[in-house]
């Protein structure tokens, strides 16, 4: 079997099966007979001294790119899984990391985000998207249903595409509705419950004159979710 039997070529270009090839009894025997070749020593760490089992046979040109050179003895080398991965940087990319931060109205879940997302974080709340998209005051008390609903769409898309763009996410919500808690699930986001309770919440609010006339029935709400979805979980803790 010839490396031919796993290439492909589609508009003048080299593409190679590389699950099929990998399984392939001609690779799994060319992979043993490198790592005797090599002593079954990794060779970069023999290069600096130091005595090391290889874990892998890596391809120095890379199989994508050079897929005819796949079976050839002077693109292979027997290496340990750390310098292996370190002639793959595209196999450490970031891990995207989602976090919900909930709470009631007035707990200081935006100010919890502001004093820890870094630089490029994500945010996603409500009423400052709201603003942004539509001037209007981010604290009205009866916002356009239809604005809101698109707002929300926004943000569950957002986190969709997080892995994607490889940008980190901090979401806020008073609690996340079943179709969100899914999504953050099949992420697994991590949740922060902000500890404060509804009367100081509804001091805070008073305060900062934002205090709205549905503030304990958003509370009762937040309270029956919190019991029905997570069971009264602690404050933090990953989906």
């Amino acid at each position: 079997m010839l490396m031919s039997n796993f290439i492909y070529v589609i508009d003048g270009v080299k593409y190679i099966d590389k699950k099929k090839f990998y399984n392939s009894i001609i690779w799994k025997h060319k992979r043993a007979c490198i790592l005797k070749r090599d002593g079954n020593m990794c060779q970069h760490c023999k290069w600096y001294g130091k005595r090391t089992d290889a874990d892998t046979v890596h391809h120095i040109k890379h199989l994508e790119d050079f897929p005819e050179l796949g079976l050839e003895d002077s693109n292979l080398i027997s290496l340990c899984n750390s310098c292996h991965n370190k002639e793959h940087p595209e196999k450490r990319r970031k891990k995207i990391l989602i976090t919900l931060v909930s709470g009631y109205p007035g707990s200081g879940k935006t100010t919890y985000v502001l004093e820890h997302k870094k630089y490029n974080d994500v945010m996603l709340d409500l009423d400052i998207l709201y603003k942004a998209l539509t001037n209007n005051n981010m604290y009205e008390e009866h916002k356009e249903k239809n604005i809101v609903e698109y707002i929300n769409d926004l943000m569950r898309a957002t986190i969709y595409k997080a892995k994607e763009y490889k940008f980190d996410v901090w979401f806020i919500r008073c609690m996340p509705n079943d179709i969100e808690v899914e999504i953050l699930k099949e992420n697994n986001a991590r949740c922060i419950q902000m500890n404060v309770d509804r009367i100081e919440c509804k001091k805070r609010l008073i305060k900062d004159k934002r205090l709205t006339k549905d503030f304990e029935f958003i509370c009762n709400k937040i309270d029956e979710e919190r019991k029905r979805v997570w069971n009264n979980t602690p404050p933090s803790f990953n989906f």
